[in-house]
């Protein structure tokens, strides 16, 4: 069902020339994938990501190629908001890894990408879509709560 969204997504964002965030929901057909067969396994643990690699790989790396594909996207299509959408597609990628990969940062980063996709959505006239990415921003917020809770819980019972 998820991908099936992630598809009409796609087309609903091209044929509003926002390229970068139709190729991003092409990408999360397979990262969705990625992700089910990732967490269907059995309860395995993930190692905590440094600072540096979240300040190296999940904010330099995609400020760079938002920068690269803004341009690029800015120089060759008549994409609206280049760069805007290069960020969103950028971040959302690093995002969705480190969600896949089970990091509580991940959140945060949902916090700001979702804000922005609503901003998005709205100066496009996309409203439904708008709601849709409010209520993500909300989930993201239940989200972190949830995992911090359940965090915090884990450590006590390892701690006694």
């Amino acid at each position: 069902m998820g991908a099936l969204g992630c598809l009409l997504a796609a087309f609903l964002f091209s044929h509003q020339k926002l390229y970068l965030e139709g190729m991003l929901n092409l990408g999360y057909t397979a990262l969705a994938i990625m992700g089910w067969l990732r967490w269907g396994r059995a309860e395995q643990t993930y190692p905590f990501i440094s600072k540096a690699s979240i300040l190296g790989g999940f904010i330099l790396l995609p400020l760079l190629t938002s920068l690269l594909f803004g341009w690029g996207f800015h120089l060759c299509t008549d994409n609206p908001n280049p760069y805007l959408d290069a960020f969103l597609f950028s971040f959302s990628v690093g995002a969705t890894l480190l969600q896949i990969k089970k990091q509580r940062i991940n959140w945060p980063f949902w916090w700001v990408l979702n804000a922005l996709t609503t901003y998005v959505c709205i100066s496009r006239g996309l409203y439904v879509y708008a709601g849709y990415s409010t209520f993500m921003l909300l989930g993201a917020i239940v989200g972190y709560a949830q995992w911090s809770k359940t965090s915090k819980e884990t450590h006590a019972s390892l701690v006694h």
